[in-house]
């Protein structure tokens, strides 16, 4: 009751102001006898008290309700439906606004020169004063109090209460839901959908909000789409942000140039630009780490949860890759869970599923195929092969294994070369700048330094008997069997003569 009272408080404090207009301004002409009530000249229709009291030379206008298109002037095919609906409409002499539609009490209330708006609901384009109602056009407002304050704003379209209520020179704007861009002023090109749907924007422009609450604190930033329950709801002036799902970029403030599509995605993120996050929960925890990708859910979960640095250049495609990671950089996992636990390591690469599965701090590893390097936790270590390093390197580095299985039992040790499938030590082992070339070739627990090629002690011993070399310096001619010797220099090549038995030679 009270708000009723208001709006016609509101009406009758206008319309006081020409109470005494019918001694000085023309009037509507008498109705046209023999005819229905509310039938005049010039195709004009008024029913209601003082309904089209001062019409000049327009044609066609329709008032029901009491000073329903009090003042029309010149314009013409207006129609106003309701207390006070478009009342002070084109009061300039010789200036005609025109083609207008206005239902609901004090709708369109103090439309100066604005021509084919329509308002449907009580107050709906009304106006803050009659100083700041001009030139509006080409509006549809549907809902009580859309486009209230509307000043010059053009070809906007809103349906719900309040929505667009403080616009005043915005254009382009389509609004649809209650309080849907409440408070945009001068921002255009807009497009809010659902209740409260960027509803503090005052100046950003071209930004799109589908979603209860969507882009809600929303003031200046430009470019943002926000699809999904309060998504991009924290958002004051960040631009070119996009957030598909329920929650996604929650608490996003100012970061930029942001991709985030999943339930939860990039929650966190404040001040982060540049990142991209594809999965429910991928990058969840970000907060001011820019240029990290993640693609699969809870995939870079917990990056820059503690706030100690910025990681940021990190890439992780498949479920739950990357997920503990905290401060590291520039680090690739492909594949689901690889790299799950690393917390501070960088530049590290994982290809296959649970590559580098356990990784904590070491940087700078490769591990290539499912399952390789899955208890690796040194760093400078290359690995590629399914399962191959699977059981160790927990802290050693600067190996390299290449082979299926290979590797197996490497634990602390270092600068081993592991070529083969199920090459090397395939139990605990702590030797280093060992060199194992062959399938299956293993070790002794300790050795270092050691090379072994096709080792006969191997687990098939007997089948390695043959070697050829290539490339041996004083190679013999034909077919010739002959001693050789490694010189010097540890190259390994023929002799000319038998050293065996001279000496000096």
């Amino acid at each position: 009751m009270k708000n009723r009272f208001k709006i016609f408080t509101t009406i009758l404090s206008v319309l006081g102001c020409f109470a005494f207009l019918s001694q000085t301004q023309a009037q509507l002409p008498p109705e046209i006898p023999g005819n229905p009530d509310g039938c005049y000249p010039a195709f004009n229709t008024a029913e209601g008290c003082n309904a089209l009291f001062n019409v000049t030379g327009g044609i066609g206008d329709t008032g029901l309700g009491w000073f329903s298109l009090f003042i029309v002037g010149d314009g013409s095919f207006n129609t106003g439906v309701g207390a006070g609906a478009l009342a002070i409409n084109s009061p300039v002499a010789g200036v005609g606004a025109n083609d207008n539609t206005a239902v609901g009490t004090a709708a369109m209330l103090l439309n100066l020169n604005g021509s084919d708006n329509v308002a449907v609901g009580i107050n709906t384009l009304l106006g803050n004063n009659g100083a700041e109602v001009q030139v509006g056009s080409f509006n549809n407002a549907i809902g009580s109090f859309a486009m209230h304050r509307n000043f010059d704003g053009n070809f906007n379209n809103v349906v719900g209460r309040r929505a667009l209520f403080s616009n005043i020179t915005g254009d382009g704007n389509n609004a649809l839901g209650d309080f849907a861009l409440f408070d945009n002023v001068n921002g255009g090109f807009n497009v809010a959908i659902g209740d409260s749907a960027l509803e503090n924007n005052t100046s950003g422009s071209e930004n799109v909000a589908v979603g209860d609450a969507a882009l809600l604190s929303n003031t200046t930033g430009n470019g943002n789409t926000a699809v999904g329950e309060v998504a991009l709801e924290s958002n004051t002036n960040g631009f070119d942000n996009t957030a598909v799902g329920g929650l996604a970029l929650l608490v996003n403030t100012t970061g930029s140039n942001n991709t985030a599509v999943g339930w939860d995605a990039m929650r966190l993120n404040t001040t982060a630009s540049a990142n991209t996050a594809v999965g429910a929960f991928a990058l969840f925890n970000n907060d001011t780490g820019p240029r990290n990708t993640a693609v699969g859910s809870e995939a870079l979960f917990n990056t820059n949860q503690t706030a100690a640095g910025n990681a940021q250049r990190n890439t992780a495609v498949g479920i739950q890759a990357l997920r503990s990671n905290t401060i590291g950089s520039s680090n690739n996992a492909v594949g689901d869970d690889a790299l799950f636990a690393n917390t501070t390591g960088s530049f590290n690469q994982a290809m296959g599923v649970n590559a580098l599965l356990t990784n904590l701090a070491g940087s700078a590893n490769v591990a290539i195929g499912d399952n390789a390097g899955f208890n690796l936790r040194g760093s400078n270590n290359t690995t590629v092969g399914t399962g191959s390093s699977a059981n160790g390197i927990t802290t050693g580095s600067n190996n390299t294994t290449l082979g299926f299985r290979a590797g197996l039992g490497i634990t602390s040790s270092s600068g081993n070369i592991i070529l083969g499938l199920g090459a090397g030590p395939n139990t605990a082992f702590v030797g280093s700048d060992n060199i194992y070339i062959g399938n299956n070739v293993t070790s002794t627990a300790f050795e270092s330094g050691r090379t072994r090629i096709r080792d006969s002690a191997g687990p098939i011993a007997g089948t390695n008997s043959t070697v050829f070399f290539g490339g041996i310096f004083n190679a013999p001619v034909g077919a010739i069997n002959q001693t050789v010797k490694v010189n010097a220099a540890g190259q390994l090549g023929g002799l000319v003569s038998s050293a065996r038995f001279k000496t000096d030679i």
